[in-house]
């Protein structure tokens, strides 16, 4: 049986420690600062956390891009010049075009290594739960099951996490044509903050509106 490489990206959150515990590794998205792109690395060398985000407390415009596909061919054909079949598990295709991309690339690139194999899934999450997803693919994975096993699998397990997130202001769901410009002006007037959640399509849905930023996390608590 060909070896099995299990592939996120940028969006899954995995740490270097989790990468290298599951055998995981990732292709790059980029975020894009003042015309600048950066790879969003998960080893973050490029800024600190509290660099990138203190950037956009302080007003910048501070955006992300989708794998592109030279990171694609990069990252796979290191992999397939092993001998290893790869299985991306992708962030949810409602968030990223990232999915999509891999998909067009794979033909392309199993013709270039005849015999081998590229399966890609989409998640159906993002950030830790796209992580959680691979981390189990991973398990399959040392379990000794096959490529279309561990697909299938995934494909069935995928819908069962559930996360919740919050949001400080609802400025950047305006700007990404999420709320309305006149919801999200009186919604932060009145101090109204979403509980949002990845839905059964992978969609972000917001499920309550809590007033205040300490209620919002206790409500989280009290979901969890």
């Amino acid at each position: 049986m060909r070896k099995i490489q299990i592939i996120a990206d940028s969006c899954s959150d995995l740490t270097d420690e989790l990468r290298a515990q599951y055998g995981i590794d990732y292709c790059r998205m980029n975020t894009v600062h003042q015309e600048q792109e950066t790879p969003a690395s998960l080893s973050w060398e490029y800024y600190t956390p509290h660099e990138l985000y203190q950037m956009i407390r302080d007003g910048e415009r501070v955006t992300t891009t989708q794998v592109p596909p030279d990171e694609f061919l990069r990252v796979f054909r290191k992999h397939l010049e092993t001998g290893s079949d790869i299985l991306y598990i992708a962030c949810c295709s409602k968030q990223s075009g990232s999915y999509q991309t891999a998909v067009n690339l794979a033909p392309e690139l199993e013709a270039e290594y005849p015999g081998s194999r590229i399966v890609c899934i989409d998640s159906l999450n993002s950030s830790i739960g796209q992580g959680f997803v691979c981390m189990k693919a991973a398990e399959y994975v040392s379990q000794g099951l096959g490529i279309d096993e561990v697909a299938q699998k995934i494909c069935a397990c995928r819908k069962n996490i559930l996360q919740y997130v919050t949001v400080h202001s609802l400025e950047y769901l305006k700007r990404a044509g999420r709320v309305t410009a006149s919801s999200a002006f009186f919604g932060n007037l009145l101090g109204v903050k979403p509980i949002l959640i990845s839905d059964a399509d992978g969609v972000q849905t917001p499920i309550k509106k809590v007033r205040g930023r300490l209620n919002s996390f206790g409500q989280i608590v009290e979901l969890l």
